[in-house]
């Protein structure tokens, strides 16, 4: 299937670097952090120009946890939940973060209440329509060219309305 696209769903740069020839775009999953797809972007350029291919070719893609809601407090609460199933697990995989290992350890407990409201904006997008749009912009600028609203969304018409409006405008 040569007119296929493939999407390598991946953290490692020694998997990117593996499938660099035949790859379209990197999924970058559970993450809202600009600096790792910064320190991706920069994996992947080198990784092609290696093969004598166009990095513009290859993209990146982000796709995370996303409660919007008026509410900074309450979508945060839920999205808080959310994000302490997967962290310890992303937590290892993301190089830009440096979380103490003493709050790693109350997440890794299941207590959502050791994720600060800054390391959950590394993992989610959240918050009201406004933090969510600079949220994305900064993943954009960062050297992402997609960018995935996982579930549980909180208020779709937010979401719908205010913050892919917004994206748009």
């Amino acid at each position: 299937h040569p007119q296929v696209p493939f999407v390598l769903a991946s953290w490692g740069l020694k998997t990117v670097q593996g499938c660099i020839q035949h790859i379209q775009a990197v999924k970058l999953g559970v993450t809202a952090n600009p600096a790792v797809v910064s320190w991706l972007r920069k994996g992947i350029d080198e990784a092609a120009r290696g093969i004598g291919r166009d990095p513009s070719e290859i993209e990146i893609i982000v796709g995370t946890a996303t409660v919007v809601d008026e509410s900074d407090k309450s979508a945060c609460d839920q999205a808080r939940v959310e994000v302490a199933q997967f962290l310890p697990i992303i937590a290892t995989l993301d190089c830009s973060l440096q979380i103490e290992p003493e709050i790693l350890a109350g997440i890794r407990t299941g207590d959502p209440s050791f994720i600060s409201d800054d390391l959950l904006r590394k993992f989610a997008l959240v918050g009201n329509p406004e933090a969510i749009i600079t949220q994305v912009q900064a993943l954009l600028e960062a050297g992402a060219s997609k960018v995935e609203f996982a579930p549980p969304h909180g208020s779709l018409e937010l979401l719908g309305t205010r913050v892919l409006a917004g994206l748009r405008a």
